[in-house]
């Protein structure tokens, strides 16, 4: 699976059920298949695609690393070893931008 989002910088998710949590400056709005991020704080927009967007929406209802691989594993046709990588780079992409914090 490629980047689900763009704009990118290291940030470590070692923790075997470390979580995403949202930042609280930051509105969401669906539009189609994207998920929008606005972060007024830096005056800019970030485009989630569909998979990265249904990523944050789990985030934002309280869901750990293993409860949103699941979910990616049960609806794609990924192993759960790629599941993890991708959630982690996600989690990862997000916190480096500042729309989110990476806890646990």
């Amino acid at each position: 699976m490629n980047s689900m989002i763009h704009e990118t910088e290291a940030h470590t998710t070692s923790s075997a059920d470390c979580r995403l949590v949202p930042a609280r400056h930051v509105s969401t709005t669906v539009h189609g298949t994207r998920t929008v991020l606005l972060d007024p704080l830096r005056g800019r927009y970030i485009g989630l695609d569909e998979v990265a967007g249904r990523i944050w929406q789990l985030a934002r209802d309280g869901a750990g690393l293993q409860r949103t691989v699941s979910w990616m594993v049960e609806e794609y046709d990924v192993d759960r070893a790629t599941a993890e990588r991708d959630v982690r780079r996600t989690f990862e992409q997000l916190a480096s931008m500042g729309v989110a914090e990476v806890r646990g």
